[in-house]
């Protein structure tokens, strides 16, 4: 994701949801939200269904309008309705199955519109 990703900025990782978690609360509290978080359902610590609700609650702390905060595309191998149905209830933007194909990737990103002048 890194290799796909990182031609169109800076890009940050994190080893599980808590600290994933603590990135955004941080990135709030400096001011400089992030664009784009990719989370994976099944990561350790916290899983993304967790991190995505907990992301939402301290935008919604920090004034953040639902729709105006962090895009976050949910980039995961669990492919089941209820996982998916979860994810877009908790307000992620997008939902992309594993294995990550780089073209659908980025065309997704573009129709969120992060990725200007991109045709989808």
């Amino acid at each position: 994701m890194g290799e796909m990703l990182s031609p169109l900025g800076s890009c940050h990782f994190a080893v599980d949801g808590e600290e994933t978690v603590e990135a955004v609360r941080t990135a709030l509290a400096e001011d400089a939200p992030y664009d784009l978080l990719c989370l994976d359902i099944n990561m350790p610590n916290k899983d993304g269904h967790q991190a995505l609700e907990e992301i939402r609650k301290l935008e919604d702390e920090h004034g953040v309008a639902l729709g105006q905060g962090t895009v976050i595309i949910i980039t995961t191998a669990e492919s089941g309705s209820k996982a998916i149905l979860q994810a877009f209830d908790r307000q992620c933007e997008a939902y992309v199955v594993k294995p990550i194909i780089k073209e659908r990737l980025l065309d997704q990103i573009s129709k969120l519109g992060l990725i200007p002048g991109r045709l989808s």
